[in-house]
């Protein structure tokens, strides 16, 4: 929301990465004229995203794909889905691993100042520190494993749909933990 009072015009999408694919997580509108849809699976080396600069952090920046001339694939994809302006701001997290980008996209060429970029990189910088803070509060940091404070936060979220929790005790196990 923060983002799309930045770039109001423009649709405006987070995604993360898998090893092969860039996954859609969240659309700031329905833009009928561009064809992403949440949830949407890519494979990574299809999209301009995989040629973001993560290593130094810096954004991708196209503001008319129909004019670039080294990337014929690219300019391919962008018209099937309708895009022909693209800024790719990066989004790692604290300890450096990838974990997808901001992204902004028009079907028009579109220019991207300076003043909006910026504050768009901190916005995902915002991002980053959510997603650190998020797993201190729900996972325990000598395991790795899911807390209770998960456990509550994902039991008020999802427990119209159904399921089963399992309680294990395991005997002298304070002994082992000591």
């Amino acid at each position: 929301e923060l983002a799309k009072e930045i770039m109001p015009d423009k649709l405006i999408y987070l995604s993360s990465f898998t090893e092969n694919e860039q996954v859609i997580l969240r659309l700031s509108n329905a833009d009928s004229h561009i064809l992403l849809s949440e949830g949407m699976a890519i494979k990574l080396n299809q999209t301009a995203c995989n040629q973001i600069d993560f290593e130094n952090n810096q954004p991708l920046i196209y503001e008319d794909i129909s004019k670039e001339t080294d990337f014929e694939e690219l300019k391919k994809i962008s018209e099937k889905i309708n895009i022909n302006s693209y800024l790719g701001i990066p989004i790692s997290l604290t300890n450096g691993e990838k974990f997808g980008t901001l992204c902004v996209v028009h079907q028009d060429a579109a220019h991207f100042d300076t003043k909006s970029i910026s504050l768009l990189q901190k916005v995902a910088k915002m991002f980053s520190y959510y997603l650190m803070l998020e797993k201190l509060a729900y996972k325990d940091s000598l395991t790795g494993l899911y807390n209770r404070e998960f456990l509550f936060a994902f039991f008020k979220e999802y427990s119209e749909l159904g399921g089963t929790l399992f309680f294990l005790d395991l005997d002298g196990f304070k002994k082992i933990n000591d």
